[in-house]
């Protein structure tokens, strides 16, 4: 996913070069690809960061979508992966794959983004949840997630009415370094890394049964995404600094070990079992 290979080329042809944007920098994101409308992979620089492939949707109609993550349920990955591999991302990017949060906070502090989550089931049916705002703080304060308002068909399960599964506000976690609201390791128990609090409502990152609140991805055939988009107003801006007191901000000093009891852990009814 760090790679700068110049020679290679995305899905419809077109070089991955700094020629191939008319002479100018590279793009800090899919935002700013106008010269091809084709999804597929392409070279991006954010701002102070060196360049990487990164998958971007792409369409006639509205700004690149830069792709954060993407799994399906007969994926290769088995996402129960270490911080430092979290960081720095591993997958395929023509594939199921993370970016890397440490490559997620960079982009995302060069404007102010929004969000989608898309997930499908079995028959090609899509659900989506869109937040307004979408941000992340440095790895000092533990990718700590900020959130927007929510829209959209598949419920708010990123930032429901209960501080015991939300993920608004949280630190990322991995079977590594546990930064939940747990007394127990929610990302080694649930097998994959998300900003989890006592456990989850939502769970993209694992293998095999998806969660997105009460639709769960058990039947085969499923696929969720991640996505972000530039959204740049100086209003949203403020918002994402100052999260608004309905987020829940509660923090667990020190970590458990990675086999953590799933006893100790709460997931209310009617989510996906692990």
């Amino acid at each position: 996913l760090t790679s700068t290979c110049g020679s290679r080329t995305q899905r419809g042809a077109l070089p991955l070069r700094p020629g191939a944007t008319g002479g100018k920098a590279w793009p800090k994101d899919c935002s700013e690809i106008t010269w091809n409308r084709v999804s597929g992979v392409f070279v991006i620089q954010p701002t102070g960061l060196h360049q990487f492939e990164v998958y971007c949707e792409l369409n006639s109609t509205s700004e690149g979508w830069t792709v954060l993550q993407r799994n399906q349920r007969d994926t290769q990955i088995t996402w129960a992966e270490s911080w430092s591999t979290y960081k720095y991302g591993f997958g395929n990017v023509h594939d199921d794959y993370w970016l890397g949060t440490e490559y997620i906070y960079w982009i995302t502090k060069q404007k102010v983004y929004q969000v989608r989550f898309v997930i499908y089931d079995s028959s090609g049916t899509m659900k989506y949840a869109d937040y307004n705002l979408f941000g992340l703080e440095d790895e000092s304060n533990g990718y700590r997630l900020r959130l927007g308002s929510y829209t959209g068909t598949a419920g708010d399960a990123m930032a429901p009415n209960n501080p015991s599964i939300v993920h608004d506000n949280m630190k990322f976690s991995t079977k590594d370094l546990d930064q939940d609201t747990s007394s127990g390791n929610c990302a080694s128990s649930y097998g994959g890394g998300w900003w989890y609090s006592s456990c989850n409502s939502a769970q993209l990152n694992v293998k095999g049964s998806i969660t997105w609140g009460s639709f769960c991805t058990q039947e085969a055939g499923v696929s969720a995404h991640s996505q972000i988009r530039a959204f740049d107003t100086a209003t949203t801006h403020r918002a994402i600094k100052s999260p608004v007191g309905r987020r829940h901000s509660g923090t667990k000093a020190g970590s458990l070990p990675v086999l953590a009891l799933r006893g100790s852990l709460r997931q209310p009814a009617g989510l996906c079992s692990p």
